[in-house]
């Protein structure tokens, strides 16, 4: 048995139309009624991790979609509408760019879905159509903006929002409670190793880490990307790590020009004094 969640941050109320999932899932007990014991005891998610199956039971009629034979999945982290299982019970299920639609045998609709910007397909009430629209274009505005600011944490939105601290930016209402799927899948990182335990240098700067970043694959807003860029000039100061027979050396090698700022005249080079102060403002 095979379920695939969406890597988009999802809620807790929000249902999910996957052809990937062989049945109806949920993690929420508060959504099922007649609950009763299920003979398989796990699913597989798409990661390959198990979650363990509770029971079987029918959902609620309380603004939620008209589904029977929902597992309750311990571990889930969204509710999945199987398609399969709805073609099982004689459903037809039409996806078009927009949107999904589910419709019985007689041709009515019972079933509605819109895509989103993830690409995923999001089950929506019927009453809540022309509201849940709406809402869909203000929340879209809101990412936009959090995008546009660098993804800007919610809590500085508002704050820069209240005391319009940005020209141009809307009166937006932010939920802090939002999540941005793009921040929590950016900020993943690797396992770090265990610490050691001795000391592997015995005085400052007798070892230096380095590393070199780019250039970036993910496009901007503009649909721009980093190039690669030949160094055409360098302006430094008259330090010796700079003048130098080496450094020159490279510097011909690389066809590139090396400029000396004025002696005790640091505004020649502001541009990488400035950097430097906000290190040092940084670091206090």
């Amino acid at each position: 048995m095979i379920a695939h969640t969406s890597l988009r941050a999802s809620s807790r109320q929000d249902w999910y139309f996957d052809s990937g999932c062989s049945r109806h899932m949920t993690e929420v007990e508060g959504y099922l009624a007649n609950l009763k014991s299920y003979a398989t005891s796990f699913v597989t998610f798409g990661d390959g991790a198990k979650g363990e199956i509770k029971g079987i039971g029918n959902l609620i009629d309380n603004g939620l979609p008209n589904l029977d034979n929902v597992l309750l999945v311990k571990g889930l982290t969204a509710n999945l509408i199987s398609i399969s299982q709805l073609c099982d019970q004689g459903m037809k299920v039409n996806f078009t760019q927009s949107e999904c639609l589910v419709t019985n045998e007689e041709g009515k609709l019972v079933m509605k879905g819109v895509r989103s910007k993830d690409n995923c397909y999001l089950w929506v009430s019927e009453e809540g159509n022309y509201l849940s629209t709406c809402l869909l274009s203000k929340s879209d505005e809101v990412k936009l903006w959090h995008q546009k600011l660098g993804h800007l944490h919610l809590r500085g939105m508002k704050k820069a929002i209240a005391e319009e601290a940005i020209r141009g930016l809307p009166k937006l209402k932010v939920d802090e409670g939002t999540i941005c799927g793009e921040c929590q899948i950016g900020k993943q990182t690797k396992v770090a190793h265990p610490r050691l335990h001795h000391p592997t240098t015995t005085r400052t700067l007798e070892l230096l880490h380095m590393d070199l970043m780019g250039p970036m694959q993910t496009e901007s807003l503009g649909g721009k990307r980093e190039k690669e860029s030949i160094i055409i000039r360098v302006r430094s100061d008259h330090g010796k790590e700079f003048e130098n027979a080496k450094f020159y050396d490279f510097c011909a090698s690389e066809g590139i020009q090396h400029e000396f700022s004025a002696p005790i005249t640091p505004q020649q080079n502001g541009v990488v004094e400035r950097k430097n102060r906000t290190l040092q403002e940084s670091a206090r």
